[in-house]
């Protein structure tokens, strides 16, 4: 068994060896052990978490003030948030919300948070993200443009490159606006704009068509090859 951590390498390995000792003096059965150890050296994380895959979902939260009685009305306050569970969601609300109207979140209470999902999602568009973050240095704005066939997934391919290629926290990072570009004139990235000529062509996969009946054969001759073995 091999881990990342050498104290929790010491740790399972006194287990084992203890494990081991037991079945040699009282003869238990080995089998038994075996699923034994297996239970005591079993991680809690597997290879399907995808809570390090940095995708986020796009939602619509909606709350407002607590009233103060049955015929108080408040007003109330919606906004699209991006982020990976509703959960998050309402949380990344409630900040935003204290910074720009001074309203917490135990002053208030969410009223609904609904997801948005593109209708059609197998044609791939040019996202324009204007954005803010804070630096080491200070803040700046930035614009990006990302191709994908979501905003969610645009978004998320955004957050990946300020966090490699800017050294930015996803917390310090506001998103101002997002739209679809269309137009040819629209486009500000070198690499964005050669998927704009009608003249494109992509290379075609290699296929190999089924042979005819009459070509069939039991065995297909290859070019042989030479290996050299030393003894």
């Amino acid at each position: 068994f091999f881990f990342n951590d050498t104290a929790t390498t010491e740790i399972y390995t006194e287990q084992i060896v203890g494990s081991v000792r037991c079945v040699q003096e009282t003869g238990i059965n080995a089998e038994y052990m075996g699923k034994s150890l297996y239970t005591q050296v079993k991680m809690t994380k597997g290879y399907n978490d995808q809570s390090f895959a940095g995708r986020v979902r796009q939602y619509v939260v909606t709350a407002r003030k607590v009233p103060k009685n049955e015929t108080d009305t408040q007003e109330m306050y919606s906004m699209r948030i991006f982020a990976r569970s509703p959960i998050f969601a309402k949380s990344q609300f409630w900040a935003i919300l204290k910074k720009q109207s001074k309203i917490k979140g135990s002053a208030g209470e969410v009223l609904s948070v609904v997801e948005v999902k593109e209708k059609n999602s197998r044609t791939v568009r040019t996202y324009g993200i204007i954005l803010r973050y804070q630096s080491r240095t200070g803040i700046h704005n930035i614009y990006k443009e990302i191709r994908d066939v979501s905003l969610s997934g645009a978004v998320s391919q955004m957050y990946t490159q300020m966090s490699g290629n800017h050294r930015c926290n996803l917390k310090t990072i506001q998103i101002i606006k997002t739209h679809v570009v269309r137009k040819s004139d629209e486009y500000r990235k070198e690499a964005n704009k050669q998927y704009r000529n009608s003249k494109i062509s992509f290379p075609i996969a290699k296929s190999r068509r089924a042979p005819l009946k009459k070509y069939r054969t039991l065995f297909k001759a290859y070019n042989s090859y030479l290996s050299l073995i030393h003894i």
